[in-house]
């Protein structure tokens, strides 16, 4: 599967929101979420400009991110709920925000429950593996 330059900005935008708001507004994953930038392979300065924008504009750009394909879009919320479980658990909003993503995606109500439900039993440890996006870039 070939990931489109429109996908892999808004997956990046898209794990910078969850990281922030997984953080109570506050952001503190630079590392983690640079290694989206290696990953999805950004030239670093994207990362400095794009997390500048990102959360000086969070307000008005908190929408959940639509993308080209249902592939990428499961990919997208299999990492978030990693990135999220990694926490330990999953606040309210985030979920919710989550679920929006699947609903502006036209996924599966029933595919999401049960991605959600191997992580929310420990089928799936959060900290073992890669992320799904290393898999196709």
């Amino acid at each position: 599967m070939v990931i489109s330059p429109p996908d892999r900005i808004n997956y990046f935008i898209g794990v910078v929101l969850l990281t922030y708001r997984s953080n109570e507004g506050e952001y503190s994953d630079e590392e983690y979420v640079q290694k989206f930038v290696r990953i999805l392979r950004f030239d670093p300065a994207f990362y400095e400009f794009t997390v500048r924008n990102v959360l000086n504009n969070i307000q008005a750009i908190d929408d959940p991110p639509s993308f080209a394909g249902h592939e990428i879009a499961k990919i997208f919320i299999k990492d978030c709920l990693r990135i999220a479980f990694i926490r330990g658990t999953i606040d309210t909003e985030t979920l919710n925000w989550l679920y929006q993503v699947v609903k502006k995606n036209q996924l599966r109500e029933e595919w999401f429950a049960k991605e959600l439900l191997f992580f929310l039993t420990g089928k799936t440890d959060p900290s073992v593996g890669a992320l799904e996006i290393e898999k196709y870039v």
